[in-house]
């Protein structure tokens, strides 16, 4: 799954792979996204406090995408329960990625995605 990313965008545009020791925060519900999180390596928890609702994801994943497209908080809390590798794609990066890389939005729509992250 990521091999199209990294090697089209990640190396294009020097994106800097996150290292996260476990029970890290990426991301609180409610809060703005600024972007969205590419799990490359590790497994995350994802939390909806209004729901109660927990899932467990593991790598390669995508996780965020929807609240950062659609401009609404995250509905949900990301926490690293295992060491973990994570790219940021920031607004900047995404845009540049879609007017550099022609098979991006394809790709991302591709791509593993958690629901509720």
């Amino acid at each position: 799954m990521l091999n199209y990313f990294e090697v089209q965008c990640a190396a294009d545009f020097d994106v800097p792979l996150h290292a996260f020791c476990a029970q890290q925060v990426l991301f609180y519900q409610g809060h703005r996204p600024y972007g969205f999180f590419i799990l490359k390596s590790g497994q995350v928890e994802v939390y909806a406090v209004r729901q109660r609702r927990r899932e467990y994801a593991t790598a390669p994943v995508i996780l965020g995408l929807k609240p950062f497209l659609k401009q609404r908080p995250y509905s949900t809390t990301v926490t690293t329960i295992s060491r973990c590798e994570v790219y940021f794609v920031s607004q900047r990066l995404y845009t540049q990625c879609l007017e550099a890389c022609p098979g991006f939005a394809a790709w991302l729509a591709g791509a593993r995605q958690l629901q509720q992250a």
